[in-house]
């Protein structure tokens, strides 16, 4: 259900940004349009903006389609018959977390529930195990007696000491028995370590490399392509850029705005996998 969450989370994202690129898209047909009623531009300039501006509401379209497809499949996890808008009470956004390997395997088998299990079974067998290595020991009592036999008439005091009789063979039998299951018990508990830890330790690597991603994005992708894309556009207004200049940055800054929002949401699912691999109860991001 949380991955549903987050893809809706992504679609509406995606929706208010085509929203805001369509508004643009737009505006700058507008504006080529006015410059061609000057004679500022050729007609194919106006015809690049209207066609920009038919894309841009394309993918305004496409987007909404998605939020709401999105939209149906989370209200079919929740069992939720929607007859209005599913409110939404967090953001797309990027909320690192601590990643230190070691830590997350120690948290996971504590945590996950198969491994508990086994290691209470294994501590149940390991008893029994014991136990039976104290029924092997024989049950020896000592007695004393008085007795008058003596010659002498004097009273003489005898011990006697009794070994009771057992089928040491069965009771080894036993005994072995419970110490193999105890022994399978333990290479079980270690077989699950083993696929725990491989089970943290991939989730992580997607963690990481996410992460990686969107903080890219942040420090170098998204803050350069706006910076160019304001650029061209100053040049446009002043004359020093063409239109066909102006519609390959904006292509460019939503193609990569896109992606940033893609990367964050895919960050946020990869944490949701390493919490499940965990045992976690920590909500996305936190």
């Amino acid at each position: 259900m949380q991955t549903a969450y987050l893809e809706l989370l992504l679609a509406r994202e995606l929706v208010a940004l085509n929203e805001s690129l369509a508004t643009t898209a737009t505006q700058f047909r507008e504006a080529a349009q006015k410059r061609f009623d000057v004679g500022d531009v050729p007609r194919v300039e106006v015809d690049r903006a209207s066609l920009e501006a038919a894309r841009a509401d394309k993918e305004l379209l496409k987007s909404r389609s998605e939020a709401r497809i999105r939209e149906a499949e989370l209200d079919e996890f929740l069992g939720r018959d929607a007859t209005s808008p599913t409110a939404l009470a967090d953001k797309l956004e990027f909320r690192p977390i601590e990643t230190k390997e070691k830590e997350l395997i120690v948290q996971a088998l504590e945590q996950r529930p198969e491994i508990r299990a086994a290691q209470a079974e294994l501590r149940a067998r390991e008893s029994e195990v014991r136990l039976a290595g104290a029924d092997r020991l024989p049950d020896l009592s000592v007695q004393g007696k008085r007795n008058s036999v003596r010659s002498d008439g004097r009273n003489a005091v005898m011990l006697v000491l009794s070994v009771p009789l057992f089928d040491q063979g069965a009771l080894r039998g036993e005994a072995s028995a419970l110490t193999s299951d105890a022994a399978e018990q333990a290479a079980l508990c270690r077989e699950l370590e083993r696929r725990i830890r491989l089970q943290v330790v991939t989730p992580l690597a997607h963690v990481q490399q996410a992460r990686a991603s969107v903080e890219r994005y942040e420090r170098e992708l998204v803050p350069q392509t706006e910076q160019v894309t304001q650029t061209i556009q100053r040049g446009f207004d002043a004359g020093a850029s063409t239109m066909l200049d102006v519609l390959e940055a904006q292509r460019t800054l939503r193609s990569v705005q896109t992606e940033y929002r893609q990367a964050i949401a895919d960050y946020l699912k990869a944490v949701v996998e390493l919490n499940h691999a965990t045992g976690a109860t920590r909500s996305e991001g936190e």
